[in-house]
């Protein structure tokens, strides 16, 4: 009987210290990057979808009810992210749903308290410049071949729509576009010169197919997030000198890279967070375009590095 209680004891003993083992959610490494990548774009200081910013904890706490701290199951943005595919609500609205494991991380690190240092912000705002006039190209009219391309690119299942009612201007968004990603599907978008609105990201897109886009001289938004997009590659975007966007968040591209976009002088954002860029690649930069804003994720790598240099002296008292 003393040997089973000891055992008993033994074992609660271990699973109480597993649970105050594991670690508090990290929120400069582990949510930052989520609301980075899925929420920020839509939800930032330049797009307020449904009036609400998720890129700064004053903002995304300004909002009734989107985040309760403590209380993950009242929060909106927990409420929103776990909702099914297929419901008009859910959140992110594009791309693919949080995978369970994100959806957990923001699950605790609400019911944690939510814990979001002030001085941190997403998106490249805290220092982001003035706003300047967004430039669009002259009037478009689409040509027979760009209609023949426009028709084959339906066929295959990826929508190219007018980005407003009754505007020539067109937006195509890949993201989500589980068919064959080939050079034949490329060659016709790069057909479409009407395109100011293209989102590749997470695709196969590579240097030699992103060479097949050249022609698409009006995009002012391209996002090729998460591809094989390289510094080679980039010397393909010359000709789009009305791009106004540029995402290149998890590739591999360097400062050569980044200084192969000096003559892009309508650039106003650039997020090359998590790539082989620099900040001195970006101080370069941004000295041929002082009103660009070049995200590489600073202030979430600054936080995170002290907090673990907190973490590191606090298991030395």
């Amino acid at each position: 009987m003393k040997t089973n209680t000891i055992l008993l004891t033994a074992g609660l003993f271990a699973l109480a210290t597993a649970a105050t083992a594991r670690a508090e959610v990290d929120f400069a490494k582990q949510i930052a990057p989520i609301l980075e990548k899925r929420c920020v774009e839509c939800h930032g200081a330049e797009k307020k979808k449904g009036k609400l910013r998720l890129d700064s904890r004053a903002e995304a706490f300004g909002k009734e009810d989107v985040l309760i701290a403590g209380k993950a199951d009242e929060s909106e943005l927990y409420r929103r992210v776990i909702l099914p595919a297929d419901d008009d609500d859910i959140m992110p609205a594009e791309g693919d749903p949080l995978s369970k494991a994100e959806q957990d991380l923001l699950r605790d690190w609400i019911n944690e308290g939510a814990k979001w240092p002030e001085e941190l912000v997403l998106g490249g705002q805290a220092d982001a410049p003035a706003q300047v006039a967004i430039e669009w190209p002259p009037e478009h009219k689409a040509s027979d071949a760009e209609k023949k391309a426009v028709a084959k690119l339906n066929e295959l299942g990826i929508a190219v729509r007018p980005i407003a009612q009754n505007s020539t201007w067109l937006t195509a968004n890949l993201r989500v576009y589980s068919g064959e990603f080939n050079d034949e599907l490329v060659t016709a978008l790069g057909q479409v010169t009407g395109l100011v609105d293209l989102n590749l990201a997470n695709t196969k897109i590579n240097d030699a197919m992103l060479a097949k886009l050249a022609p698409l001289k009006n995009l002012m938004t391209l996002h090729l997030e998460n591809t094989q997009v390289t510094d080679t590659g980039l010397k393909h975007l010359a000709g789009m000198e009305y791009l106004h966007y540029l995402n290149l968040y998890g590739t591999a591209i360097t400062d050569e890279g980044l200084a192969q976009l000096k003559d892009h002088q309508r650039l106003r954002k650039l997020y090359a967070w998590q790539t082989k860029a620099t900040a001195e690649g970006a101080t370069k930069l941004k000295e041929s375009n002082p009103d660009l804003s070049v995200n590489l994720g600073e202030s979430l790598i600054v936080v995170a590095e002290k907090k673990e240099e907190e973490k590191k002296e606090g298991e030395k008292k």
